[in-house]
């Protein structure tokens, strides 16, 4: 069990850390003096805001959390929704290429696609390990 929620908390760590650099992949054209708004009102909507804070740090260390600290059969299952939650995420997340290609977000977001998949199966093993004790 242990060895699956080392993983776990390394994928979790992986996630958090490709969405932190598909963040600033989107801010380098500041870096050639190219606008980077979504709206030229310079408004940044609250609930596009909480909601890229929470999906991006929030649940990702609630997850890292669940895998480091809670070892019983609760944290496997809030692990597993959470996992769950952030493998769906990252693929609506990567289908957003398909209507707006960003060839630079091509090396970043499948990755981070792959990684959540990944947390997701070594999810369920430790969920299915812990339901059996």
């Amino acid at each position: 069990m242990k060895q699956y929620t080392n993983r776990i908390a390394l994928m979790w760590a992986a996630i958090m850390a490709g969405l932190a650099m598909h963040t600033l992949a989107d801010l380098l054209p500041l870096f050639w003096n190219e606008p980077v708004a979504v709206d030229l009102s310079g408004e940044a909507p609250v609930c596009m805001l909480v909601a890229m804070t929470v999906l991006s740090y929030t649940l990702p260390v609630v997850g890292l959390l669940c895998a480091m600290y809670v070892r019983r059969r609760c944290g496997a299952v809030i692990n597993l929704i959470l996992a769950v939650l952030m493998l769906l995420f990252n693929l609506f997340h990567l289908s957003e290429l398909f209507y707006s290609f960003a060839p630079v977000q091509l090396f970043i977001l499948p990755m981070i696609l792959l990684v959540s998949v990944l947390l997701l199966v070594d999810s369920l093993k430790w969920w299915r390990v812990a339901a059996s004790r």
